[in-house]
């Protein structure tokens, strides 16, 4: 995309100044990456290297730092000077998705994480122009390669079953942040993404099913994700998790189905704290936090969906049975490991 603007440029010669009418062609980007990053300054070098090799040229780079204390910094300014960066003073989770959002020129912007990155050269090209083509697509969700064992994280309801999905892409009610185009509008409208991290992909399709944008995944757009995990945070990260998808049930569903799904979900978070050897004290906090989130967003976070948009947000799959599927597809990661 261009745009024209014209300044008065200064002309000066020995004999005189003239002012002369310039025209400035500027090249604007299509896509705006905006990568949220901490403690991660290697594995983020060597992601943000793969872009170059992208066939979309028209494209920015902005990354937001949540508080790293590693170098990071250094490493922006000395290996990616052209790219935007913030250094923010605290961690403020995916609230840093929303400032980067906010500083991005183009009307689309590529959601990832900094330890993935396009799995094809034309990964983002292709996934610009089906949304370019499509305006009330708010988000365009692709899939996940995880980069050690190639298992593809196959999170919709559905088989792999590629040829039966439509060319025009499949409805859904989630993504994974590791490989999404989100429209920028569309995305403000809705009011970003939440305060915390885990389920905000899935609490921000569900706002913006509740607008009446659409929400589609396609096989053919994928990230091929490295996995920096830090097992000291477990304890931190069960508990968040805990807390976030006890939040989600009864922010959209009504009081006794968020009831019903989110003992559903309390079980299975259980039986992960005690499968990961959690201490007690570590566990009961996390019921304690449950009951807390089950109280605050059933009190002050009510978002009304209709039964048609329910559907869509759920895909028409039951609590126990998407449940079932991440057990299924965690054992299988496992045991290619």
């Amino acid at each position: 995309m261009l745009r024209m603007r014209s300044e008065r440029c200064k002309y000066r010669s020995e004999r005189r100044s003239e002012w002369y009418l310039c025209v400035v062609v500027q090249v604007l980007p299509r896509l705006s990456v905006v990568i949220v990053t901490r403690n991660r300054r290697d594995i983020l070098r060597r992601c943000l290297k793969h872009y170059a090799s992208q066939s979309l040229r028209e494209i920015e780079f902005i990354v937001m730092d949540n508080g790293s204390n590693d170098g990071t910094d250094a490493m922006m300014r000395e290996v990616y000077p052209e790219m935007t960066y913030r250094h923010l003073p605290e961690n403020i989770g995916p609230l840093a998705f929303n400032k980067g959002a906010e500083l991005a020129s183009a009307p689309l912007l590529f959601r990832t994480d900094d330890d993935a990155y396009p799995e094809d050269t034309d990964t983002l090209e292709r996934g610009v122009l089906f949304m370019e083509q499509r305006t009330n697509l708010a988000v365009l969700a692709g899939e996940i390669v995880d980069e050690r064992t190639g298992v593809v994280f196959n999170w919709h309801p559905y088989a792999a079953r590629y040829e039966t999905i439509p060319e025009d892409g499949l409805d859904v009610g989630f993504f994974y942040g590791a490989c999404a185009i989100l429209r920028k509008g569309p995305f403000f409208e809705a009011g970003g993404f939440w305060d915390k991290f885990y389920l905000e992909e899935a609490d921000l399709a569900a706002r913006l099913i509740a607008r009446d944008y659409e929400v589609k995944y396609v096989p053919w757009m994928r990230t091929i994700h490295v996995g920096a995990y830090d097992n000291k945070d477990h304890s931190a990260r069960w508990l968040l998790m805990s807390e976030q998808v006890v939040r989600y049930q009864f922010r959209y569903f009504s009081s006794v189905r968020a009831f019903g799904r989110s003992v559903v979900a309390a079980c299975s978070q259980l039986v992960l704290g005690v499968y990961h050897k959690l201490p007690v004290r570590v566990l009961f906090t996390g019921i304690q936090k449950m009951i807390h989130a089950a109280r605050q967003a059933n009190g002050h976070e009510r978002v009304t969906l209709t039964s048609k948009q329910l559907l869509k947000v759920t895909l028409g799959e039951s609590m126990i049975a998407n449940t079932l599927r991440y057990y299924k597809g965690a054992r299988k990661l496992r045991r290619k490991t």
